[in-house]
């Protein structure tokens, strides 16, 4: 544990992949004043006290999934005192918006195979998904009362979900950015041509002991797969169109989880509201 003095708040902001976290390190975090903002490069200075000590109001971001669990816990040991903040996604939509990452990334499993709703053999686990185990492990852990948020009041309702971050920050709300989407997602027909590209042509890192010859071998492959991309806009599509997900799997995946957000949704309610402790 790191012993700071008592006017000194840390705030740790991790997450969930895919909820405006890029948003919010690029066109929100930044605009706050009586906060210093950590850029995700310099996460990793959490762990050095001589970095940490300079500022008494300090907010690290970063966004993590699979390990989200272990880093909380990890983070806890030397900021049992931290404030955490969490942004939620509704399961089926996460899923969605993962799946054509993951494509855009190199993938080239169908969406079946990324996520198995049947024998949960997939790239990523049901149990992966859970969020109320994410939730509890902030409770168990930490001492203060955390933030959850609603990834889906930020498209719907941004002020039921600045309010109650700048509240938890103790700044005043900023005039809100416009907006911008930081990463376009392509649409069905180009996930389709790189699902193509990714089946034809399998990235592999090169491993190579000279890191630049790494660096140029993946931004070459990033090259060609976001020129393809480009290209696909002006190819032929299939007839008839499918789906990039089977219809009828997405209402499987919220009704199997239909709990599980019941019970993000109600813990986003109460820590949301003032004065109420966990």
């Amino acid at each position: 544990m790191v012993n700071f003095p008592q006017n000194h708040q840390f705030f740790f902001h991790l997450g969930l992949a895919k909820a405006a976290s890029t948003f919010l390190q690029r066109q929100f975090f930044p605009t706050l004043s009586g906060i210093h903002f950590v850029k995700k490069k310099y996460f990793g200075q959490h762990r050095n006290p001589d970095f940490v000590s300079q500022h008494p109001n300090i907010l690290f971001s970063f966004e993590f999934h699979k390990f989200l669990p272990a880093k909380l816990i990890e983070i806890s040991k030397l900021y049992p005192e931290a404030k955490v903040i969490l942004v939620f996604r509704e399961h089926s939509s996460w899923l969605e918006s993962k799946y054509r990452y993951h494509v855009r990334k190199h993938g080239k499993e169908s969406f079946t195979a990324f996520f198995d709703l049947e024998d949960n053999r997939g790239v990523i686990r049901q149990e992966e998904v859970m969020y109320q185990q994410i939730i509890e492990t902030v409770y168990t852990h930490f001492r203060q009362k955390p933030l959850f948020l609603n990834y889906h009041d930020l498209r719907k309702n941004p002020d039921r979900f600045f309010q109650p971050l700048c509240q938890y920050l103790g700044v005043e709300l900023p005039t809100l950015p416009q907006r911008q989407t930081v990463n376009r997602a392509f649409n069905d027909k180009q996930i389709r041509y790189l699902l193509a590209l990714n089946r034809v042509y399998p990235y592999a890192p090169l491993k190579s002991s000279v890191k630049m010859f790494n660096k140029i071998h993946y931004k070459f492959r990033e090259f060609l797969l976001h020129s393809w991309a480009f290209l696909a806009r002006f190819l032929p599509a299939k007839s008839p169109e499918l789906p990039i997900i089977p219809t009828g799997i997405q209402d499987q995946i919220r009704e199997f989880y239909k709990d599980d957000w019941a019970y993000c949704l109600s813990q986003v309610s109460r820590t949301t509201q003032n004065g109420q402790s966990p």
